[in-house]
């Protein structure tokens, strides 16, 4: 009970030292060769690269070999860097600057755009980490461009990391969320071999051993816990911890996106009818216009029939309200007794004729309800929904039924 207590206050004292000395994941070493002018001038070109190995720097994931002491190194051994812009090449220099990764690329002027594309080479493995790309389209913001850029690069790269405490099979490590890490990620433990040097002491190859598997059981913003797995040798503090090749993948996936997605959809204000029709639906839709219940039911003949009889009931309307109003403002308008009564009775007879009308409008629209929805054909489903893009507004009705009532909700769409 007590090694338990003891193992806890140790854990938390980690915890606490490495919040207050802000460690993070392990900063990988690097190098930006001078980048290839396409249609640029050599002064764009050279001032691109200067600005890549300073915003690369900046992100905090990388140390950066700096211009002039690459030139001194490479000097020593007679290795010229210009035109160095392959694989094999950059591989050649990272070994001779004893660094982890080499950047590799161009900046390029097609048509008013500027393009800038660099490859990441892994010194150890020789081959390309990834690629990224990014353009502009003036030289003015071709400083902001490089910025994104490295951005864009440091969320790409392999986290590495440090063991900082074991405690049975559990470790501290110094990878947290601050480089997109969560819980559930498994990261390689390697522990460095012996360290084969050149006849100047300088360190150009060192073998790595493959210790265990750990898997993050919880992340803090700078520090991780995890759980040993796949345990092949005691792990110990200072070994290092990469991420694992699957997780990586999974980062890139992630990362991904479609061309299609780049491009912002345009926004269009439409009709959403639902593709699963009802009864209410159509009741609700002949309410707002006779026989549109019936379209909507696919009963085009008993639309047209309502919509037909009230578009004729309301022009006669019409009509009759228009002959009541003449024969009233002469009504006002007369002297001759005579011809007041006769007028009167004229706008009297036009009059009942146009609410009677009115009164008929009602009821062949309230009989266009009822009929929408009694008649309406079981398990009817839409074939013909109207296009998305149409501009209008969405009714649906659906009935609600229980053993004791039936009743009904809505929905408005725009």
């Amino acid at each position: 009970m007590i090694k338990k207590y003891v193992r806890l206050y140790l854990l938390a004292l980690v915890l606490i030292f490495i919040s207050d000395v802000g460690y993070s994941s392990e900063k990988i070493s690097m190098a930006v060769l001078d980048m290839d002018a396409n249609n640029v001038s050599a002064m764009t070109s050279a001032t691109v690269t200067d600005l890549l190995r300073t915003e690369l720097f900046n992100t905090g994931r990388f140390t950066v070999a700096e211009r002039k002491n690459m030139d001194k190194i490479l000097k020593e051994q007679t290795f010229q860097q210009a035109g160095c812009t392959d694989t094999e090449c950059a591989v050649e220099v990272g070994k001779l600057l004893n660094i982890n990764q080499i950047a590799v690329g161009s900046v390029s002027k097609l048509g008013e755009k500027y393009l800038i594309n660099i490859r990441m080479v892994d010194v150890e493995k020789g081959s390309v980490l990834l690629a990224e790309s990014i353009q502009c389209d003036s030289e003015d913001k071709l400083g902001e461009a490089v910025k994104t850029l490295a951005f864009n690069v440091s969320k790409r790269v392999p986290v590495i990391g440090k063991i900082l405490y074991v405690s049975g099979e559990e470790v501290i490590i110094n990878v947290g969320a601050a480089d997109e890490v969560r819980v559930g990620m498994k990261f390689g433990v390697e522990r460095l071999g012996q360290a084969i040097k050149d006849d100047k002491g300088k360190v150009i190859m060192q073998e790595k051993d493959r210790v265990a598997e750990i898997e993050l059981i919880s992340v803090d913003n700078e520090a991780s816990k995890a759980k040993i797995i796949n345990k092949k040798k005691d792990v110990v503090t200072g070994d290092t911890v990469r991420i694992a090749e699957a997780e990586l993948i999974k980062r890139e996936v992630k990362k991904s996106v479609p061309a299609e997605k780049l491009v912002e959809p345009k926004k269009e204000i439409g009709v959403v009818v639902p593709t699963e029709k009802s009864a209410g639906g159509a009741a609700l839709r002949s309410l707002i216009i006779p026989g549109w219940g019936q379209f909507y039911s696919d009963r085009t003949i008993m639309g047209i029939v309502y919509l037909g009889i009230e578009a004729l009931m309301i022009t006669n309307a019409v009509s009759k309200y228009t002959e009541y109003d003449g024969d009233y403002q002469k009504y006002k308008g007369e002297t001759n007794p005579t011809l007041i009564n006769e007028y009167y009775n004229k706008a009297n007879t036009a009059y009942s004729d146009f609410t009677n009308v009115v009164s008929g409008i009602m009821i062949v629209w309230v009989i266009n309800v009822v009929d929408s929805f009694i008649f309406f054909p079981a398990q009817t489903t839409s074939t013909s929904a109207l296009p998305y893009n149409k501009n209008g507004l969405c009714l649906d009705v659906i009935p609600k039924h229980s053993d004791i009532a039936l009743d009904f909700s809505y929905k408005l769409r725009f």
